[in-house]
């Protein structure tokens, strides 16, 4: 930097910070290495028992109770599961906006023995006025629907099944000591989560880096009983439901996704039908404002070009008319390129400038 300050940024390491603010890089502690299921299944407990009596230490000037979002997929109901061993009794339950299909986990809750179920609709957010929270990280708005349990969130640790499509999945051809998203919906709740206060657990990235033993295991012949030997087949995380006393046939059947409302695609016209009507008209007025000083660039050209055939190909798809799609494969492109470069792009900026004049207020009246 100009001032000879350095900026660091760490994506992996710990930080330990004392009373004169000193600042200590920590590595990570290696998980063990898993022989069989029993070693996985007894780690995973044994870390989250011990997560759990922290976040509720009475130590803590604030203290966390359990909860978990189920919806009838493979990891949340096995994180359903898990939350049992450490007295998790409430659960949120999302039905889907799509009438063809339900999504939520209410069976498998019930038939864990969760007291408290808390049912939602995916597009209750819509009543919610909190978008720019969701947008301001740079991914725009695929866990918005989580702003319509922000009462039941407040104050909890929330267990949750990201990345369980990767470290659990017995057909991933990813399995090594690379933690690969392919894509970044967890960076949307950060600041939601921080103005709320509730802590997340991932539990899939308990013990991660040991990813190759966890991918042997789901393929050994003990998970035999428990894989389907189907695309969407999860060995562990079925074998930790049912043995818990989920029903088969009540979740992980059919692979279709759980609650999301994307903002990044298309026009204002659209954002208009999945942004909350008052956050829609505050970036609406932002977004006429300042659309004119986009410099039309020859890469914004080519962003144009290709995010009109991507258009084209899903349209073409929903009629059944997948040749296109053959052609130009874009299933395979690059992920900027199937995000609209129309008002949606502008949502990033409109997202930082607004949360930026609540930082400063909130800094303002800090000082007073």
């Amino acid at each position: 930097m100009s001032d000879s300050n350095t900026v660091h940024i760490h994506y992996f390491l710990n930080l330990s910070i004392n009373q004169n603010l000193d600042i200590t890089k920590v590595s990570k502690p290696l998980p063990p290495s898993f022989s069989d299921y029993h070693d996985y299944k007894g780690y995973l407990s044994e870390v989250l028992k011990s997560l759990a009596q922290n976040a509720a230490s009475s130590e803590r000037n604030v203290r966390y109770s359990p909860i978990v979002f189920s919806s009838n997929g493979y990891d949340s109901v096995a994180c359903a599961a898990l939350g049992r061993e450490i007295g998790c009794t409430e659960a949120v339950v999302f039905e889907s906006k799509r009438k063809n299909r339900s999504d939520s986990g209410k069976e498998a809750v019930l038939a864990l023995g969760y007291e408290t179920i808390h049912e939602k609709h995916e597009l209750d957010y819509l009543k919610t006025n909190c978008s720019e929270e969701f947008v301001a990280g740079g991914e725009l708005g695929t866990s918005i629907f989580f702003a319509a349990a922000e009462k039941e969130l407040e104050g909890k640790l929330l267990l949750s099944g990201v990345h369980g499509d990767k470290i659990w999945d017995r057909n991933c051809q990813t399995a090594g000591e690379d933690i690969i998203r392919s894509f970044f919906p967890d960076t949307a709740k950060t600041e939601f989560r921080l103005r709320v206060g509730y802590q997340q657990i991932p539990i899939p990235f308990i013990g991660v880096l040991n990813h190759r033993d966890v991918h042997q295991i789901s393929n050994s012949d003990q998970m035999a009983p428990w894989s389907i030997r189907e695309e969407y087949d999860r060995p562990i995380p079925r074998r930790i439901a049912e043995e818990k006393g989920v029903p088969r046939e009540a979740f992980g059947i059919e692979k279709v996704g759980g609650a999301a409302s994307s903002l990044r695609f298309l026009s204002l016209g659209y954002l208009k039908k999945v942004m909350p009507p008052k956050s829609f008209e505050d970036f609406k007025q932002y977004y006429e404002t300042n659309k004119s000083q986009r410099k039309k660039s020859i890469h914004y050209f080519i962003r144009f070009k290709l995010y009109s055939i991507y258009c084209l190909t899903v349209f073409l798809n929903k009629l059944h008319l997948t040749v296109f799609e053959r052609i130009m494969r874009v299933n395979k492109w690059n992920r900027k390129y199937t995000c609209s470069p129309w008002a949606p792009s502008f949502l990033l900026h409109w997202g930082v400038e607004k949360l930026g004049r609540k930082y400063s207020e909130g800094l303002m009246n800090f000082k007073k």
